[in-house]
């Protein structure tokens, strides 16, 4: 028996003789996953098809991983150098938020945290924080980390939905 997921966002990126569909769905039992389809046209009727679900206890840190990964082989540049190149910008999906905006290394000029693994003990003075301030600004200056980054981690340890 299958699960039939619910579709939550969904974008279709063409790149040369393949096309992949990045979703958010929503599956019964799993909550919400990141799901990654490859599609690739092999003759006039049929595809080869690769399919990566990641669970969304991991969305945040396959991105963060991703993003390294990126910037030690300098393939994520700041907006500049992307803005010059619009085709890279376009590949990257930063034309569509997944690399827009600052490099790490200007964000961490603000949070310098920003994007680093948290520890078992981020999570505890996190927790013992927030019971004493909801205010996201105030959390995201203390911990060093973009309020983005605050309310994500708040939802998975279930303090927030």
């Amino acid at each position: 028996m299958s699960v039939r997921p619910d579709l939550i966002a969904s974008y279709r990126l063409k790149a040369r003789d393949r096309t992949y569909f990045i979703d958010l769905e929503r599956h019964k039992g799993l909550g919400v996953c990141l799901v990654i389809n490859e599609s690739k046209r092999i003759s006039e009727d049929n595809f080869e098809r690769h399919r990566i679900i990641i669970d969304s206890d991991y969305i945040v840190e396959f991105f963060v991983s991703l993003g390294r990964l990126l910037e030690a082989k300098s393939l994520l540049k700041n907006d500049e150098t992307l803005k010059e190149d619009a085709s890279t910008r376009k590949n990257l999906g930063a034309s569509h938020g997944a690399f827009r905006g600052k490099a790490f290394e200007e964000i961490r000029l603000d949070y310098p945290k920003a994007y680093k693994p948290w520890t078992p003990d981020d999570d505890a003075d996190l927790k013992d924080a927030f019971h004493s301030c909801k205010e996201i600004a105030v959390l995201a200056d203390t911990f060093q980390r973009k309020p983005g980054a605050i309310r994500a981690r708040l939802q998975k340890l279930g303090l927030v939905d």
